[in-house]
């Protein structure tokens, strides 16, 4: 197998991951958080309390950020294991 790229899988997860969360922000800046929160816990048989609070634009560049980074390390380290466990065969 090819050897893959570190650093094009860490960009790649990264971009993807701070996509769901932009998504994430906007579903909150419209109003609808509390309640995409509650359904997706309930599907999950989770019963808790949660509460989605207002949206914050410097608070949704912060979440996007950290997902973004976040993201790129995790792609790079399974990139990594992949590279490592292939040579390996």
């Amino acid at each position: 197998m090819a050897k893959v790229d570190c650093k094009k899988a860490g960009i790649t997860l990264g971009i993807f991951v701070a996509i769901l969360h932009i998504a994430w922000s906007f579903v909150v800046a419209i109003g609808l958080g509390q309640w995409a929160a509650d359904f997706v816990l309930s599907l999950h048989f989770i019963s808790m309390t949660v509460k989605v609070t207002a949206f914050n634009p410097a608070t949704a560049i912060g979440l996007v950020v950290l997902a973004l980074i976040g993201g790129f390390i995790m792609g790079w380290i399974l990139a990594y294991v992949w590279n490592w466990a292939d040579k390996r065969k």
